[in-house]
């Protein structure tokens, strides 16, 4: 294997993942021997004026040649701070996979031993404590056991049987940046504007809502034609400072005016209004406006 070459995302026409290239040969040059270049020209793409299906993005001819020159020079490259183009050993994606074992212990807290066959006379794993820890190729298995596994249980040992060996190839992991987060002081000034926003905008909604302060002659765009002896909302009255009257006895028509659903004489208005709203009985007439 020469190289491995990471793609933009939604390339394909059924399928949106992650796609890459493998470059394998037989006759590597020199120069390539015991190594494995790794290229990530995810951000190399453009967007298609028409999808199709999940293909939304393709290589232009630039980005084309961008990729065919960063594999031919075989060197390590970057792209706005960040790495697109790294050279590895090729032992550095291989790792062991050993399995940790520990004692069995009896109820009396003492060391198990096999009764039978080839355990006979030998210490039982507790299957229960088994674990496993991936040791890269390029280091010693002894070494790393002492430096990770001992210190922190006396009682382990390695099954060199169950040994295996794979390779894996983490590209987020070779070419992740940390991008540390802003400070603490930007994002609270942020969180301040924008709540500062919020309450000038409920401000303004308030200011906007008529405010009807009494009666005052025939002028204003709400007319009291008349009352009706119906349940409307409460809140229509509270919103035009009318809670000095009660809600039964009044309703706001689609037009915004407070009309009449039956006929009321001008006593019976009088009468009802020093009943239920004293404070506006001289005042209050049919047809009376209000600002």
């Amino acid at each position: 294997m020469e190289a491995i070459i990471a793609l933009p995302t939604d390339m394909f026409y059924n399928t949106g993942i992650s796609t890459y290239i493998w470059i394998l040969s037989n006759r590597k040059p020199e120069p390539r021997k015991g190594k494995v270049q790794l290229i990530d020209s995810s951000s190399y793409w453009q967007k298609m004026r028409k999808s199709l299906g999940s293909k939304r993005k393709e290589l232009s001819s630039e980005h084309i040649e961008v990729i065919t020159q960063l594999f031919g020079a075989f060197e390590e490259a970057e792209k706005d701070g960040k790495p697109i183009s790294e050279i590895f050993t090729s032992d550095a994606f291989g790792y062991r996979t050993i399995t940790v074992e520990r004692l069995l212990r009896d109820e009396a807290d003492k060391v198990v031993v096999g009764q039978k066959g080839k355990a006979k006379g030998k210490p039982v794993a507790d299957s229960s404590l088994r674990d496993t820890e991936n040791v890269p190729l390029s280091e010693d298995v002894e070494t790393y056991f002492e430096r990770e596994v001992l210190p922190h249980v006396r009682d382990a040992w390695i099954d060199h049987d169950k040994t295996k060996v794979g390779y894996e190839i983490p590209f987020d992991r070779h070419f992740y940046v940390f991008t540390p987060p802003r400070p603490l002081e930007v994002i609270d000034a942020e969180l301040k504007q924008v709540t500062d926003r919020i309450l000038e905008m409920i401000g303004g909604l308030q200011r906007k809502l008529p405010q009807v302060s009494g009666l005052q002659g025939q002028r204003g765009n709400m007319v009291a034609a008349g009352w009706a002896h119906e349940e409307p909302q409460s809140h229509v009255l509270r919103s035009w400072g009318l809670t000095g009257w009660p809600a039964r006895d009044c309703k706001r028509s689609v037009e915004g005016r407070f009309a009449p659903r039956t006929e009321t004489s001008s006593a019976g208005w009088r009468s009802m209004a020093a009943q239920d709203g004293p404070s506006l009985a001289q005042e209050a007439r049919p047809g009376t406006a209000f600002s």
